[in-house]
């Protein structure tokens, strides 16, 4: 046997020699000399060790070992190229998928207008969205299930790089037609005592509090939890009690949101992506189309 391993280019010559029986046409098929055709297809029974070709002065015709390779090496070719055609579409962002995990607020309020002017320059590239708590952005992006994570981020965490995109600062959110309602400030000693709707323990939301009673001295004990921000909306728009939230996590509605001040609290908004993890193409550009989507905020 040959000591040199066979090539994609010996490959091709032998499949296009045997769909044509000629080496003119093969060369021709392929834009390659006759001489550089023949030399391939020696190289290759030199390499396998067998004629591929029955060859005189007026014909061509394939061997029974030729015949066999010939309907293995066309199924590998026909993917090769489908291989690298999917590679060429995804770099030039004619198709591919991105995944992004992102805290319910930043789903809500950020993504729709960058959804949509994606989806304008890139119609055949898909989005899937996994809508979680910020603790979890981290776990889906170190676990590789999302390429780019959009929400919270609390910079002195390691392991990921962080693109600031908006600085959002809490409020107290309650009904018009509560008592507190007409106040311009809130501190947090005006609202230790109020009945407070919040989030599951796991979001970030529900620490940030958390940590407000904390430092006030109290131990926070919510009259209510709920998972989902709609269920949590609507009882504060019934007036059961007041919420703290960043107004962007706010839906339109019948709500009125008051600044906390004393102590004043913000969160960090942006992308986050794995330390050391180059993107591909499509997400790149999905987290630009994103960054250019976000409108800067006062604080930003």
């Amino acid at each position: 046997m040959s000591p040199f391993p066979i090539t994609l280019k010996q490959l091709e010559s032998f499949v296009a020699v045997a769909e044509g029986l000629s080496f003119k046409n093969a060369a021709n098929r392929l834009n390659r000399s006759q001489p550089a055709i023949t030399a391939h297809v020696q190289a290759l029974e030199a390499q396998l060790g067998l004629p591929l070709l029955h060859r005189t002065t007026r014909s061509v015709r394939l061997s029974e070992p030729g015949e066999q390779l010939l309907q293995q090496v066309r199924g590998t070719l026909r993917d090769l190229d489908e291989l690298v055609r999917n590679f060429r579409e995804h770099r030039g962002l004619e198709r591919g998928r991105v995944r992004i995990a992102a805290s319910p607020s930043c789903v809500s309020s950020m993504l729709p207008d960058a959804i949509s002017n994606f989806a304008i320059n890139h119609p055949n590239i898909s989005i899937e969205i996994r809508e979680v708590y910020a603790n979890e952005i981290l776990d889906l992006l170190s676990r590789d299930e999302v390429e780019l994570g959009l929400g919270p981020f609390n910079q002195a965490i390691r392991g990921f790089d962080f693109r600031l995109l908006r600085i959002d600062p809490y409020a107290v959110v309650m009904s018009p037609t509560y008592h507190l309602a007409d106040r311009d400030a809130l501190s947090i000693s005006d609202i230790l005592d109020e009945p407070m709707l919040l989030m599951p323990r796991i979001s970030a939301v529900y620490r940030e509090v958390e940590t407000l009673f904390s430092d006030a001295g109290r131990v926070l004990r919510p009259k209510l939890e709920v998972v989902h921000h709609q269920s949590l909306f609507s009882m504060v728009e019934a007036g059961l009690g007041i919420t703290i939230m960043p107004p962007i996590a706010v839906p339109s509605g019948n709500f009125k949101c008051i600044r906390l001040h004393r102590p004043e609290i913000a969160r960090d908004i942006g992308l986050i992506t794995t330390t050391g993890t180059s993107l591909a193409p499509a997400a790149t550009e999905f987290a630009e189309t994103i960054a250019a989507a976000t409108a800067p905020t006062a604080n930003t």
